[in-house]
């Protein structure tokens, strides 16, 4: 009677068990934007590349290309203001709950996207800081930079900002953004199989109880 009440109770638990599997919901993956980040850094960095392969052509930008330029860098300030908030927000969360150390070995990705992340916060004051400084005492941007004798430096960091975003988009993207990927076909195929593995042991194991009862 024991021997037939455990095996009774070992076929309810697998019952519940795979009822429970089917009645669980699939929850969607959060999207990654991290693709989205990249194609639009490089979109920000295209009207300087643009003037700057023209002007190595002996192309000058006068006239109306003047005025279409003026356009295109204004649209590419608004989109750098927006990509790098999202940037540094992008970041800083795929550092959130990632190991700083595997074990003793220094988790590479980790620092790597915390030191891009942090040069984007850095650069954010070195751009915007004369800009608003010329504007508060009337200069123009070029004689302010040049009187603090930092037009180099300004130079650098604006062309550089768009490609630590990369930088930065690019490790978090590599491993350490705690976002769910969806899993590629190859995965979903092994993962399924495992699974119908699993449920066919349970269902053999079952019906091994029930036969063993039945002698009994």
């Amino acid at each position: 009677i024991k021997e037939l009440h455990l095996s009774q109770k070992i076929i309810q638990e697998i019952k519940q068990r795979m009822a429970k599997k089917k009645k669980q919901k699939v929850s969607l993956p959060k999207q990654d934007y991290g693709q989205l980040l990249i194609f639009m850094a490089i979109i920000v960095g295209m009207p300087r590349w643009i003037g700057a392969m023209m002007g190595a052509d002996g192309v000058f930008i006068t006239g109306w290309l003047d005025d279409m330029f003026k356009i295109l860098y204004g649209i590419s300030g608004l989109g750098m203001s927006v990509l790098e908030v999202l940037a540094i927000g992008y970041i800083f969360a795929g550092l959130r709950g990632q190991p700083a150390f595997n074990g003793r070995i220094p988790n590479v990705k980790f620092w790597g996207a915390g030191f891009f992340g942090i040069l984007v916060i850095v650069l954010i004051p070195l751009i915007l800081v004369p800009f608003m400084l010329a504007q508060l005492n009337g200069q123009e941007l070029g004689n302010a930079l040049q009187e603090m004798q930092i037009q180099w430096q300004w130079i650098l960091a604006v062309v550089l900002a768009p490609l630590i975003i990369i930088g930065g988009v690019a490790f978090t993207r590599s491993g350490i953004m705690d976002l769910e990927v969806p899993e590629n076909t190859r995965e979903r195929s092994l993962r399924k199989r495992r699974e119908r593995e699993q449920r066919q042991r349970d269902e053999k194991k079952a019906a091994k109880e029930v036969n063993t009862v039945a002698d009994f």
